[in-house]
């Protein structure tokens, strides 16, 4: 199963989680897999995608690892990441030159964003165009 269908599977059911509780978020531990598990296997991911989906573009980056303000040597971890599909990127070009930008909040130890840019095409269909798992937003912080 994508990591997307897993992003999306954890916030719908949040809500169910959060009413009852650990029953809950083991089961689907074991129908799915484990986060932590899930969320290391990126590079795995994005591997295969490069290789079944030609002309894909991919651009991720990581940032140093620290531990109470010390580096940790040798590990890196993941900053954000952006992808748009060939298919896609074709099909902007019939588009009407406004793009429209949508997120959804991960939760959890996970504070990311995953955002959408999509655009519509001389029939008012919905292209999308570009999507990204970005640092979470916050209040306090100007931009994204």
């Amino acid at each position: 199963m994508s990591l997307l269908v897993r992003l999306w599977l954890y916030t719908a059911t949040q809500l169910v989680i959060e009413r009852h509780g650990y029953e809950i978020n083991k089961a689907v531990e074991q129908i799915y897999g484990n986060w932590e598990e899930s969320y290391n296997q990126f590079t795995q991911w994005l591997l295969v995608m490069q290789m079944f989906v030609p002309g894909i573009k991919i651009e991720m980056e990581t940032i140093l690892a620290y531990h109470e303000n010390s580096l940790i040597s040798g590990i890196r971890i993941f900053h954000r990441l952006f992808w748009a599909f060939v298919s896609c990127i074709s099909a902007f070009k019939f588009c009407k030159p406004i793009v429209q930008v949508d997120g959804t909040w991960l939760y959890d130890k996970y504070k990311e964003t995953l955002l959408v840019a999509v655009a519509r095409d001389e029939s008012d269909n919905v292209i999308p165009t570009a999507y990204a798992l970005v640092e979470g937003y916050s209040i306090n912080e100007p931009t994204y």
